[in-house]
């Protein structure tokens, strides 16, 4: 009797680990074609020598489903999409290439230190 109640126990235990209140998953729009599922494909040496074609990171959906890391404050904190975690803003600006880009400001960071920036 005494080993059946520990199994349910132990498995009672691994449900409500596993139903935990947690992040749920949540769409995202894609940093890499800020949502319109269509980037620039480079073909030649100026500027405008692009095609546009399929984004390949978000397979032309122009989103992503994650499951954000941190606390939602009550849903007042927004979803970075590259580091995919909450924060308390985001930032629009041109990267390197001029291309328009929402990220969190550590996210930036980053970007601005990899780039030598």
């Amino acid at each position: 009797m005494k080993r059946k109640c520990l199994f349910i126990a132990a498995m009672l235990l691994i449900c409500l680990g596993m139903t935990a209140c947690g992040n749920k998953e949540q769409k995202v729009s894609c940093t890499m074609c800020n949502g319109s599922g269509q980037v620039k494909y480079y073909y030649g040496e100026g500027d405008n020598d692009y095609n546009m074609g399929p984004c390949t990171s978000c397979d032309e959906k122009g989103y992503h489903m994650v499951i954000p890391k941190g606390d939602s404050n009550g849903g007042k904190r927004v979803i970075c999409g590259s580091c995919e975690t909450y924060v308390d803003e985001l930032i629009t600006q041109k990267d390197a290439a001029g291309e328009d880009r929402t990220w969190c400001k550590d996210c930036w960071a980053d970007y601005n230190e990899i780039m030598g920036l």
